[in-house]
């Protein structure tokens, strides 16, 4: 679906729906008749959710350019107005905070459980594993009080129960905890190849179950370990990826493992307990279809991954044939990954530009970086990049790793004991 300008003239001539991501005002001032008739438009601004022009108006401070279409526009909310949806040629696309407000009071207004004049919905975003504070029969005095104790950093509950003798409002601290439990998929490449592999497995799960799968840098957990981000939010189960980021205490599973054994089986034990034993099998007959080598070197490079595939198979035979070293089959299929992220951090410039012992590394193994960088010569001229000593150190690692030798990671045996 094409991203175009502000023509929307134009782009009502050449569509059939046309979606109208604009500030508010902007629809209203250029919507004629003429498009309409010609293009259904669902806006995603607040030009027409509103009946009553002058509350319109007052909120945004405008004043309304088209009132003339308000009572034909179709507030887009499918779970209750789905047949008007499809008939309408004026959609106004609700926010997010209505969305989860209306579907949430909707049913029990709809049944005359509650008046809805009655209800007060308070919404709070970006407060993810916060501490929050309920204050009840709170005054405005007592409001402005505690908000400034927050901004001078004080202790807030010494101040509600210091506050509490003169106007005696009852509270509660509710402590931020982590969300649900989580699987972690991480590339040396960056966020968006580690979203690629994850969509890999997602795509074979349950949505209420992919969205336990999530992505996290590699750079990051590398460096902070335990102390990355991901942390906080999640019950981190297990790391997929494509290099260990190393982090004492979560069983790291390596991609090419997968490839190379064909199945999912050191994933089981973390996903039946999420998705039962049903629901596991038809996760494997899925997933088995998209785990293969070209598909993954689809998803992993922005780059031509058949051409790709051949120059890294072509580069790893001489390697082993220069280093007189024959690599495991597990770790073949790890380089082939490895490469292709390689190649594709060098293209797009976020090379690894660090390495812990950099300089010993150069100097112990100076036979290696030659044997590289001959087995490597033709990807370098092809994609005009020279790959920097730092990279090859990693590759160095791998190969001479436990897990090259076929001495895996550990079954995750506590994903299903936990």
């Amino acid at each position: 679906v094409p991203c175009a300008d502000d023509d929307i003239e134009r782009m009502a001539k050449e569509a059939d729906v046309v979606f109208t991501a604009t500030p508010q005002g902007f629809l209203a001032s250029v919507l004629t008749e003429e498009i309409l008739s010609q293009a259904k438009i669902i806006d995603l601004s607040a030009d027409f959710r509103l009946k009553d022009v002058s509350v319109y108006e007052a909120w945004y401070k405008l004043k309304h350019a088209s009132p003339g279409f308000l009572p034909e526009a179709v507030y887009g909310l499918c779970e209750i107005n789905r047949e008007q949806v499809k008939a309408a040629r004026l959609v106004a696309n609700p926010g997010c905070y209505t969305t989860c407000s209306i579907l949430t009071c909707f049913p029990a207004v709809k049944e005359g459980i509650i008046d809805p004049d009655t209800l007060i919905v308070d919404a709070l975003s970006g407060v993810t594993g916060a501490d929050l504070i309920v204050v009840s029969n709170v005054s405005t005095g007592l409001a402005l009080e505690v908000g400034a104790a927050i901004k001078a950093n004080e202790n807030v509950e010494e101040q509600l129960e210091a506050m509490a003798a003169s106007c005696a409002p009852s509270f509660r601290v509710v402590r931020g905890g982590r969300n649900a439990d989580a699987i972690v998929f991480c590339s040396e490449s960056g966020v968006a190849a580690a979203e690629k592999i994850r969509l890999l497995f997602a795509e074979s799960l349950p949505p209420e179950v992919a969205d336990r799968l999530v992505v996290a840098d590699y750079r990051d957990l590398a460096k902070n370990g335990a102390d990355a981000p991901v942390f906080a939010r999640y019950a981190v189960r297990a790391i997929v990826g494509t290099m260990n980021p190393g982090i004492e205490g979560v069983p790291f599973v390596a991609f090419e493992d997968i490839l190379f054994s064909g199945t999912t089986e050191r994933l089981d034990k973390g996903l039946v307990r999420w998705i039962g034993e049903d629901g596991l099998a038809t996760f494997h007959e899925s997933v088995v279809k998209r785990l293969t080598l070209q598909n993954v070197f689809e998803s992993l490079t922005i780059l031509n991954p058949e051409k790709l595939f051949s120059e890294v198979e072509r580069a790893v035979a001489s390697l082993q044939d220069l280093t007189g070293r024959e690599i495991a089959p597990a770790a073949t299929i790890g380089l082939y990954v490895h490469l292709c992220c390689l190649v594709e951090r060098l293209v797009t410039k976020t090379a690894i530009d660090a390495y812990t012992g950099e300089e010993d590394f150069a100097r112990g193994n100076a036979a290696f970086i030659e044997a590289f960088r001959t087995s490597f010569s033709k990807i370098s001229t092809h994609y005009r990049v020279e790959v920097p000593t730092s990279e090859i150190a990693y590759v160095h690692d791998y190969i001479h790793s436990k897990r090259a030798t076929r001495e895996h990671a550990p079954e995750l045996a506590s994903l299903a004991d936990e």
